[in-house]
């Protein structure tokens, strides 16, 4: 078991996604970046 660990997936349509968890701060945090292209 990790005290800390950080997963992003990437999608086609764009969409980042950020999972991450350090015990050390005893944080969870999630994080959706939306990349929206203005052509």
């Amino acid at each position: 078991m990790y005290n800390k660990w950080l997963e992003i997936t990437s999608g086609s349509d764009g969409i980042i996604e950020v999972y991450g968890y350090m015990a050390d701060y005893n944080l969870c945090f999630f994080s959706r970046i939306i990349i929206v292209d203005n052509v």
